[in-house]
């Protein structure tokens, strides 16, 4: 209800009202009882706001999010997590992890593995865990669990899965150009710190031929090793000597 103040602002009350009946039960009286709830009404309003902006946040990130609490129930989720696991409307439904759980794991290379590590957090549920996923479709994404807490006491865990599927399979495509090549590649930092990576000749076959150059290597040699800048530097001026 609404009620208004003599300065003629409103404000939100809550009324209770109790009939008094004399001896035989006749109503001869109501006692009415107003309390100004418009710090409830105001909390409510800010409860609400930070509701819908962590709603809104959560189905905008890319990850997977799932929430589940200490018995194994589910208590959150967004689309994406959906998306990614493609779980069906029937199971979304029924908000139970373990059935989440068995339906998920045939989709895995190693279930058994992903299993034992959801075991071993849900029996340890202050420790963080991280780790990779394997698809039998080629997919790979990557899992982080955290405890949710709640003024410091665990009251959930956090999953949050991420596809890096396209990321994993660049990867692999530029680690086999770089394992594949028969020059010499150097990558290297801003501050000179670099790593070498040797496959079958050496650097004479990627640079121009000069009076002095460097040693071969035999075809099966794989080098990886630090180096400072000072020593890329005098290693090229000894090409152009």
């Amino acid at each position: 209800m609404i009620n208004r103040r003599k300065d003629g602002t409103k404000f939100p009350i809550h009324l209770s009202t109790n009939i008094i009946r004399d001896e035989t039960g006749t109503p001869v009286a109501l006692i009415g009882v107003s309390t100004d709830i418009t710090a409830r009404k105001q909390a409510e309003m800010e409860l609400r706001n930070t509701l819908s902006l962590l709603a809104g946040t959560l189905e905008s990130t890319a990850d997977g999010i799932l929430v589940v609490d200490r018995n194994g129930k589910v208590s959150s989720y967004n689309e994406k997590f959906l998306e990614l696991w493609r779980i069906p409307e029937e199971i979304k439904d029924n908000r139970d992890d373990s059935r989440m759980l068995e339906y998920v794991v045939d989709q895995l290379k190693d279930p058994q593995g992903f299993q034992t590590r959801v075991s071993e957090l849900y029996d340890h549920p202050d420790e963080e865990g991280h780790d990779v996923l394997e698809f039998n479709d080629g997919r790979v994404y990557e899992r982080y669990s955290k405890p949710q807490r709640v003024e410091g006491k665990v009251v959930g865990r956090v999953w949050s899965f991420r596809d890096v599927t396209a990321r994993k399979t660049a990867e692999e495509k530029y680690r086999t150009l770089f394992e594949e090549t028969k020059d010499v590649v150097f990558i290297s930092t801003p501050k000179g710190d670099s790593w070498t990576s040797i496959r079958q000749v050496s650097i004479c076959s990627a640079m121009p031929r000069r009076k002095s150059c460097c040693k071969s290597t035999s075809p099966q040699s794989s080098m990886r090793e630090p180096a400072r800048e000072n020593d890329i530097r005098r290693n090229w001026r000894g090409l152009d000597s």
